[in-house]
């Protein structure tokens, strides 16, 4: 289906630029880690383990992928007699994808709050943040022709884009077509900072859930 009108805000930005549909899903990985102290914390004040509770995490990360990759390729174009799905799906499925991000996340994030005091998952918050800049800013990286670059924020042309190019490959991200570099917007290295707003959702929790009055918690959270 092709959508011949649609409302900007309902539209993600082409690349530069930014649209209310473009807060939704780091809204919503900010919740996921605000619900993971919650859930979390009501285990443990059942009795059940770590242990248990990150196993349970792990078997929900890998519904999740497989989810996501179930709705990849639950698809079949009946009307073209021409249509091959195991070539044109399961041969192209793609590896990330929302669903996946979403579990990949989850799981780190929840691993991190089992077993990290939340001092260090602020460090890790930071660093997390800190590193993928430096690393999208001064590493370097080769283009198809050859060419070195470094530093580019670009469609198609950036770190994380050549990464995603090298490792899953053009026929199983999202801009396949993207020049010079297929890339996918759930991709490897994009994953970092979305494990940082996740971190930040802890990390806002638990400073609402400290003994400070109202006014101070209004002063410091946005």
């Amino acid at each position: 289906m092709v959508w011949v009108s649609l409302y900007w805000p309902l539209k993600h930005a082409d690349w530069h630029g930014l649209t209310p549909t473009d807060l939704i899903f780091p809204f919503f990985i900010f919740i996921v880690g605000m619900s993971i102290t919650l859930s979390v914390n009501a285990m443990l004040t059942k009795g059940v383990t770590k242990q248990s509770i990150l196993r349970s995490g792990v078997v929900r990360t890998v519904k999740l992928v497989a989810l996501g990759w179930f709705l990849a390729l639950f698809y079949y174009n009946f009307r073209d007699p021409n249509f091959s799905w195991l070539d044109e799906r399961l041969a192209g499925i793609r590896i990330m994808g929302v669903l996946q991000r979403i579990g990949l996340v989850y799981l780190i994030a929840l691993a991190c709050y089992l077993y990290i005091k939340p001092k260090y998952i602020a460090l890790t918050f930071v660093s997390l943040l800190i590193g993928y800049g430096a690393l999208m800013i001064y590493t370097p990286y080769s283009l198809p022709n050859g060419e070195i670059v470094k530093g580019l924020w670009l469609h198609g042309n950036n770190l994380s884009a050549w990464l995603d190019n090298l490792l899953l490959g053009a026929n199983h991200v999202y801009y396949a077509t993207a020049k010079p570099l297929a890339f996918d917007p759930e991709g490897i290295l994009s994953t970092l900072p979305a494990i940082a707003t996740a971190l930040s959702g802890i990390l806002c929790r638990y400073y609402i859930s400290t003994e400070k009055t109202l006014a101070n918690k209004s002063e410091y959270l946005p």
